[in-house]
């Protein structure tokens, strides 16, 4: 009876590779062999009825070839190749052996230009994402690195968060022209006192023309500050004093303050996001343990890293935030450039206020702040350090699953010393007692001693077998050596011949011990690495 063919193992198996250029509303398909064959090539709308034609050519394909694992590669373009991500993650259920991934668009570029491919269509760019897969993804672990629904949130208030930031620009740029005298108060940033009185007074007319009562009125400003706007807004060399000026200044606190509204509830959304998953719950919770970071900043550490275990360790971390440092050589020559700044600056800019927090109030990165700044380094230089020493410590703790502890640094260093401390003084047994199953007079028992207390066994030698293959401090003391004749009643060997040369005359030459040739520093060297011999003390070592 014939038998149904098995399922071959992974190493046995071949690749099929789709590749796919994703634009807008569309997807350009190349599917290769793992032998370059092409086996197919098509465009699909992004719709329900182009999701069921590409259902249907995979599943063409699996029938055809049920034992070959399938490559998926889509580029990164910005969000538009995210339905066709969730289609072929949803399809991996029912296709067995389908492997997702989605691709930098630098790597593939990279790739194809070693190939001198210079025209860029549609297709060719499909087919080169399946050439991509067939050479390099085909032996690469499957990663699921799908956006949680809490991430596409907080990305989405991240982007209202940009758009906040621009009309704080637009407003500085106009208040340089409507109310110089308060640009000295937005160096900074906008304090919301600055906010509420550009409200109330959108021009410095008005703003010359108030009481003090009504600007003291505004929540922090007090009467003497107060004071000083109205005396400074009555002199003040502002160019634009007209309607429009008030129009503009209006339009852009309306605008401020309707995009704070809306990222303080994004914001409350998030935490609740945040609660309800339990890895994002739970990462939060320790890296908001460590002083300095905030909720806030826990939050967005959380979802800008993901899972924290998707990281080989803390340097890859540090890598992927664009805080490793970066340095050309050439031959001789150093330049340090700095930080690389090429991984994530939403990272980097979320770290650069807790650095200053935690310099003050986390012992390890106060060390290093002072050390920096004692050794003439810029504040902001510092600063930076501290970030990439804070953000290896916060890799530290979610990856060992421990909150922060102050006596934790104290505690590690008790533990090296006591281990160091009991490493050296504990003492090297070189003799012990006699079996008491030995016949004859009983051996004096040797204590334990130090290994330096006693002298190297000798290695037996016969007269005349020769000097080859022996070290050199051997080759002294055997009875074959010249320098034997000259040992004195003492015990002590003569000085190498390097030590003192004969001179034409018989005598000895002197010459300083600095000199001494490379063949005795060399023997000592292999005495001291020899497994079978100890190290003699200087006070017990012939001269």
């Amino acid at each position: 009876m014939p038998q149904e063919p098995q399922r071959r193992k992974e190493d046995d198996m071949g690749y099929i590779a789709i590749g796919g250029d994703v634009s807008k509303g569309r997807l350009d398909i190349v599917i290769r062999n793992e032998s370059g064959t092409r086996l197919h090539a098509g465009v699909y709308d992004d719709t329900a009825a182009g999701h069921q034609a590409v259902q249907r050519e995979v599943s063409a394909l699996r029938e055809r070839h049920p034992v070959e694992v399938f490559l998926v590669g889509l580029e990164s373009t910005g969000g538009l190749e995210r339905n066709w991500l969730a289609f072929f993650r949803d399809e991996r259920r029912w296709v067995k052996g389908m492997r997702v991934h989605r691709l930098s668009p630098v790597q593939v570029q990279r790739h194809l230009s070693t190939e001198l491919h210079r025209s860029v269509t549609e297709v060719s760019a499909a087919d080169g994402i399946a050439r991509y897969l067939l050479e390099r993804m085909g032996e690469r672990a499957m990663r699921d690195d799908a956006p949680s629904a809490a991430v596409l949130f907080y990305r989405t208030v991240r982007s209202v968060m940009h758009r906040r930031l621009e009309v704080e620009q637009q407003l500085h740029a106009v208040l340089i022209q409507i109310h110089p005298e308060l640009v000295q108060y937005c160096r900074s940033g906008f304090p919301l006192w600055i906010i509420d009185l550009l409200e109330r007074f959108p021009t410095a007319i008005e703003l010359a023309n108030a009481r003090v009562a009504a600007v003291d009125a505004i929540r922090n400003v007090l009467p003497d500050r107060a004071a000083r706007l109205v005396a400074a807004a009555r002199e003040s060399v502002a160019s634009l004093i007209g309607p429009a000026a008030r129009a503009t200044i209006t339009l852009l606190i309306a605008q401020w303050r309707d995009l704070t509204r809306t990222i303080d509830a994004g914001k409350t959304t998030i935490a609740t996001l945040i609660v309800e998953d339990p890895l994002h719950r739970e990462q939060a919770r320790l890296l908001a343990t460590l002083p300095g970071i905030g909720e806030w900043t826990a939050q967005i550490l959380t979802l800008e890293l993901g899972d924290f275990a998707r990281f080989r360790d803390d340097r890859t971390l540090v890598a992927w935030c664009g805080l490793d440092p970066h340095e050309d050589r050439s031959g001789d020559g150093v330049i340090r450039r700095g930080i690389s700044h090429r991984g994530n600056a939403h990272v980097r800019r979320a770290l650069f206020m807790p650095a200053f927090t935690a310099a003050k109030r986390l012992p390890a990165i106060a060390a290093l702040d002072q050390r920096l700044r004692a050794a003439g380094k810029p504040p902001l230089v510092a600063a930076v350090a501290c970030m990439h020493k804070l953000l290896r410590i916060a890799f530290a703790i979610v990856r060992s699953g421990k909150p922060y502890s102050e006596h934790h640094e104290a505690e590690r260093m008790t533990q090296a010393t006591a281990q160091q401390s009991a490493r050296s003084q504990a003492p090297q047994v070189i003799a012990s007692a006699p079996s008491p199953a030995s016949t004859g007079p009983a051996a004096p028992v040797t204590a334990a001693v130090p290994a330096y207390e006693t002298p190297p066994p000798a290695r037996p030698r016969v007269r005349g077998q020769g000097l080859k293959g022996m070290r050199t401090g051997e080759r002294r003391n055997h009875p074959d050596h010249d320098s034997c004749a000259e040992k004195p009643a003492g015990g002590h060997h003569a000085p190498p011949r390097s030590a003192a040369r004969r001179s034409s005359t018989g005598q000895h030459d002197a010459q300083p011990r600095g000199r001494a040739s490379w063949t005795v520093v060399q023997s000592g060297l292999r005495r001291a690495l020899s497994p079978g011999t100890t190290r003699v003390p200087p006070s017990t070592r012939g001269h």
